[in-house]
């Protein structure tokens, strides 16, 4: 017998510690087999690193428990693979993976950086179950088992002649195998016979039990002979978790970044102490768990005790992530040397593998008399520009409160910037912000150095970049960021064949009532306007913030007062003057590219849509669209974006659009209604330039992870640390480091890289700390190879498209 995932292990363990030998037993006699994975997720829900943890909380923790090594992974349920699974397989050493909702076969499916997995899809997981349909329909089970074998061994065996073992699988819910003696009736069988009673002599295959590690075993000498499928097949049931799901989602994708920088700059702390003896692994390990601990069963009978339940558990790993990081960064702040004399310092830290610039913005807070204004400078001591918002004053007008908002230039790779706040007692800013919101015409336009936008009804009207000489929008149908609502009725998953699009009954836009742009700031470094207005069952809010001297226009969202009613959608609309683009869009570990990087195919089964045409798509942190001169990106707060205009008499350029919510409900019959109802707040942000995806992935991901400023920080005895620190980089711009911390069972540093593009790298990893020595390892830090190193660097190769571990010892 196989057990699907490690979870329910450790949740019957945590009922029955008592049975652990028990299980120990089972598992060294070869009578079970446990699932590597955490559980069985939607793979495009999740960013890499939580799907890589899902191997640590699984495979690693079953070794350390049991001595037991995992070998497959299964997940029959979910119909969409994400695009690098196969290589996070096999680097975690999985050996097959067993799925289902799928053509059934045996064949090798591929990552693109040619990794491979042996994979099982039986097609549904309960088509044997059904098949019998009973104890009575035993003619049609037996029937379905003979057509079913020739089936697999006719389309598995393209490349070789011979026999092949082949699986079946029963994998029904609360049936167990002995409700139908299946083995019985096919190993005693030794007449056929037909419908009409006619029967002769018949020499059947064995049928035994089995589990699936033995099935591997059967199966690994005709692996290289197997059909190859390579690429994405997008998920069908993305519905249910980000558009239906919301809140938890928003939790999760926050999660997903600051626990990975939590990692990061924990682990640069205990460097800086010198040991590890204040790392918090356990504190870590729980935020990992409720970060993946949510699968795929959202909903369902009483299904509100379990979305809640999963919404906590993102809600602890959100709020865990950022406590982490927090103490981590004034811990290094503390140790930084400082210039006394140039005010109050504000230390900004990049997650990022790379240089970049982004705004900041703090809050600050002050006594009576002490600043009349606030002065902005860097380490050398040059005036930064910088704007005031949300002023409150003392009665001498002096500020009690506000916000502060600054460019940071050339934050360092996975490092920090030191800049200085200073009171001052004159007022030397511009008025950045009227006594109340300003109305300003519709068809007002507004520059930056990059950017000329145009206020329109609903939305923007135009958006120039000046750099390309480009008009970036085609609003003849839809305004730029306009919010629309159409009928989305469906389910969050179920078995229908493709995803269930929206409709236009009661269809509504922003642009279809009264707009009234107001200037709500307008300073050194930013412009802020705002619009609010009814829409169907809600209202609709749009703001823009177009940065001075950035290139790069932000958009919060909101939908406000939402009334909650049942299959409605909402998504936002930015309409690109772009025929025929390419889309690209953020995976795990990877870029996609719409057309090329999922299946050539349909998925097979009841799927019979080609892959390349299934949309929406579950997104990680952004999505693009280029023409081969010029690409805009949108970063993306929320989990699923479509391309493709789903309203009637659809245009053919494209339309990105973030899907902001979809009152859904359950599949289940008694299931319950995904209805959100109430206010729900979104972040988008545009850059355009050159058509490089390179950069654009940048871009997008760099709106998403933003700059973490530290003030309030007690100084350390005899700092020594620099102004400026990059604590590890990469000489490569196609490589990204996704992970910083520390080893499971070593005082020594993980690092986890991942190639974006098609080409084999040769990369130098720079480190700040003196290292002693590197090995390679797989992705759950088991086995290792010794590499050459060099006392500040280490050159390491990375495959096209791989993900790359080492282990680092510093000295």
């Amino acid at each position: 017998f196989d057990i699907e995932d490690v979870l329910m292990i450790r949740e019957y363990l945590r009922r029955h510690p008592d049975r652990k030998n028990l299980i120990a037993h089972f598992l060294k006699n070869g009578q079970l087999n446990v699932g590597g994975a955490f559980n069985m997720p939607y793979e495009g829900m999740y960013a890499g690193e939580s799907l890589v943890r899902e191997f640590y909380q699984g495979s690693l923790w079953m070794k350390k428990t049991f001595h037991y090594l995992p070998d497959t992974y299964w997940n029959v349920d979910v119909p969409g693979r994400t695009l690098q699974m196969p290589q996070i397989l096999t680097k975690a050493g999985i050996k097959m993976m067993v799925i289902s909702r799928m053509g059934k076969g045996l064949f090798n499916w591929f990552s693109p950086n040619g990794s491979k997995i042996l994979t099982f899809s039986p097609g549904h997981y309960g088509d044997l179950y059904f098949a019998f349909g009973g104890k009575d329909n035993i003619y049609n089970g037996l029937n379905y088992i003979a057509k079913y074998a020739m089936d697999i061994e006719t389309t598995s065996l393209k490349k070789e002649t011979g026999s092949i073992t082949v699986p079946l699988l029963w994998d029904m819910d609360m049936a167990s195998p002995a409700s139908i003696p299946v083995l019985g009736y096919w190993n005693n069988l030794s007449k056929d016979m037909n419908e009409t009673g006619a029967s002769g002599p018949i020499t059947l295959p064995v049928m035994k039990y089995a589990t699936s590690n033995e099935l591997y075993s059967a199966l690994e000498k005709h692996q290289s002979g197997l059909p190859g499928i390579r690429g994405e097949r997008p998920d069908v049931w993305l519905y249910i978790h980000g558009p239906s799901h919301e809140r938890a989602l928003r939790a999760s994708r926050k999660a997903d970044i600051l626990l990975p920088a939590a990692e990061k700059f924990s682990t640069i702390e205990a460097l800086l102490e010198g040991d590890f003896n204040d790392y918090p692994v356990d504190r870590f390990a729980k935020a990992w768990e409720a970060k993946i601990y949510p699968d795929h069963g959202w909903g369902g009978k009483n299904g509100e005790i379990t979305d809640n339940f999963f919404k906590q558990k993102f809600y602890f790993a959100r709020e865990e992530g950022q406590n982490l990081l927090y103490t981590a960064l004034r811990e290094i702040a503390a140790k930084i040397k400082l210039k006394g004399n140039l005010g109050r310092p504000v230390v900004v830290f990049n997650s990022l593998s790379w240089d970049r610039d982004a705004p900041v913005t703090k809050e600050l807070k002050y006594s009576p008399g002490q600043a009349f204004d606030i002065r902005v400078v860097n380490s050398e001591g040059k005036d930064i520009l910088s704007q005031l918002s949300d002023v409150d004053y003392y009665s001498d007008h002096s500020i009690k409160s506000t916000k502060i908002t600054f460019i940071a230039r050339h934050v360092p790779s996975i490092g920090y910037e030191t800049y200085y706040v200073e009171p001052q007692k004159k007022n030397f800013h511009q008025k950045d912000k009227a006594d109340t919101p300003t109305m300003v015409p519709i068809n007002k336009v507004y520059e930056s150095d990059y950017y000329r936008i145009q206020l329109g009804k609903g939305g923007l009207k135009s958006i120039f970049d000046k750099a390309l000489n480009r008009e970036l929008l085609n609003t003849s149908k839809f305004m730029g960021a306009e919010i629309f609502t159409m009928h989305s009725k469906g389910n969050g998953a179920g078995e229908f064949a493709d995803i269930q699009q929206p409709d236009m009954e009661g269809f509504d836009k922003t642009s279809l009532h009264p707009t009234v742009w107001k200037l709500i700031e307008d300073g050194p470094v930013y412009t802020e306007l705002r619009f609010r207005t009814p829409i169907k069952y809600a209202d609709a809010q749009l703001t823009v913030i177009l940065y001075k001297h950035l290139k790069r226009i932000d958009f919060h969202v909101d939908i406000l007062n939402w009334e909650g009613v049942l299959y409605r959608g909402f998504r936002m609309a930015m309409p690109l003057k772009m025929d025929h683009s390419q889309v690209a869009y953020q995976v795990p570990f990877g870029i996609l590219k719409v057309g090329e990087d999922e299946l050539h195919r349909p998925a097979g089964g009841r799927y019979q849509t080609d892959c390349r045409l299934v949309h929406p798509r579950e997104i990680e942190n952004w999505i693009s669209a280029g023409n081969g001169k010029e690409r805009v990106t949108l970063s993306s707060s929320v989990a699923v974006a479509d391309y493709i205009d789903p309203t009637d008499n659809p245009v053919d350029y494209t339309i990105l659009q973030p899907i902001l919510l979809a009152s859904r409900r359950s599949c289940h019959s008694e299931g319950n209604e995904y209805l959100q109802t109430g206010s729900h707040h979104y972040f988008f942000s545009l850059s355009s330039g050159e058509d490089n995806l390179l950069s654009a992935a940048k871009r997008g991901q760099e709106a998403n992870e933003h700059l973490f400023a530290i003030t309030n920080f007690i100084h350390g005895y005899k700092p020594s640390l620099p102004e400026s620190v990059s604590f590890f980089s990469v000489d490569h711009p196609n490589i990204q480091i996704s992970a910083i911390k520390k080893a499971e069972n070593k005082n020594a540093v993980i690092v986890r890289m991942f190639n974006q593009v098609g080409v084999e790298s040769q990369v130098r990893l720079n480190s700040y700390f003196p290292i002693d020595s590197v090995q390679l390892t797989n992705i759950i830090e088991l086995k290792g190879r010794e590499i050459p190193s060099q006392e500040h660097e280490v050159k390491v190769k990375v495959d096209k498209y791989g993900i790359q571990t080492l282990q680092a010892f510093v000295k």
